[in-house]
């Protein structure tokens, strides 16, 4: 069964032309205390400061205009200054720029601009990994959202600080804040995010071998995603919820699911998650000694992390075929 998987599912019908190049995510992806279990197929989401994202004060068209006191429009031109500095990486120039506005806005009750400051925050510690001051700065978004009636912040941060502590395997804080996170985003209605977080919270319990319970998540976000037309969520899921059947013994319906990833992906235009999901197929059908099927689907692999000229993928793809040893 699983060689004729391989003819019906991996190599025919493939175009490796994509119409669209790659997009990055919107979601953030870091952390209040400390974990993320790398899954087998999930494109790395870029992490980005909420300045960056949502600096731009919108402003009503000109003859409806409400006059902001000068103490309050100062404040938001400062904020994004700092906003500017974070986008270009000068993260000490804007750390200091965010201590100087902290106490105005408590002072002013600026409840927005605060929960931004401490995000941002939050966001620079994350990416120089200095994590429990941003653990600490999520936890303060977090409260400042909460009070602000900012849901979607309030999501975010908790995300942020389950994702820290997954990265350092610290499963029960982690899915506390996961499952915070997507009660927040159900409250929003972001059901996006609510789809990426299940990705994750199943991810934890594969780490753990409670493969019913990952399938379980994984299932409810891929039911999410035909609501949202979400591919790029429903090809990692697709692709997670392939290795945890291969570690079932399930190596048919473990590339099924990589044949439905490999689709998605190559929809949205994600070359990389293309050449992962090739690979991953290709290492079941090397396992059940299928070599010159695991051989063309490594080489389709390669050629896509050729084209995208990532050299470290495609090392790693070479010695697989050498190993495979039927042509190399």
């Amino acid at each position: 069964m699983v060689s004729e998987w391989v003819d019906a599912v991996f190599l025919q019908k493939i175009d490796f032309k994509a119409e669209k190049p790659l997009e990055t995510h919107a979601t953030i992806e870091v952390a209040e205390e400390k974990t993320s279990v790398q899954s087998t197929n999930i494109p790395l989401e870029e992490t980005t400061s909420l300045s960056s994202q949502e600096k731009t004060i919108e402003q009503a068209p000109l003859t409806q205009q409400i006059q902001k006191p000068p103490a309050q429009t100062k404040l938001e031109k400062a904020y994004g200054k700092a906003g500017r500095l974070v986008d270009a990486g000068q993260y000490d120039k804007a750390l200091v720029i965010y201590d100087k506005l902290l106490p105005n806005a408590q002072k002013t009750g600026n409840k927005g601009i605060e929960t931004r400051i401490y995000f941002d925050k939050g966001y620079i510690y994350d990416v120089n990994r200095n994590f429990p001051a941003a653990l600490e700065n999520y936890n303060k978004a977090a409260k400042s959202a909460s009070e602000a009636g900012d849901v979607k912040i309030q999501a975010l941060s908790h995300y942020n600080m389950a994702s820290i502590y997954d990265d350092f395997g610290k499963t029960d804080p982690a899915l506390k804040h996961y499952y915070q996170s997507i009660a927040l985003d159900g409250q929003g209605e972001n059901l996006k995010g609510q789809t990426h977080t299940l990705n994750d919270v199943g991810n934890v319990f594969a780490s753990m071998k409670k493969y019913k319970t990952a399938m379980d998540n994984y299932q409810v976000g891929l039911s999410l995603t035909k609501e949202t037309n979400d591919l790029e969520g429903r090809a990692y899921i697709y692709g997670n919820m392939g290795a945890v059947l291969e570690n079932t013994g399930k190596d048919g319906k473990a590339l099924e699911c990589y044949k439905k990833s490999v689709e998605c992906d190559m929809k949205v235009g994600n070359l990389e998650g293309c050449a992962i999901t090739y690979t991953l197929a290709g290492d079941v059908m090397s396992r059940n000694n299928f070599p010159e099927k695991a051989e063309k689907l490594y080489q389709k692999s390669l050629n896509v992390a050729q084209k995208l000229d990532d050299r470290d993928l495609s090392r790693k793809i070479l010695d697989k075929l050498r190993k495979n040893s039927v042509s190399y």
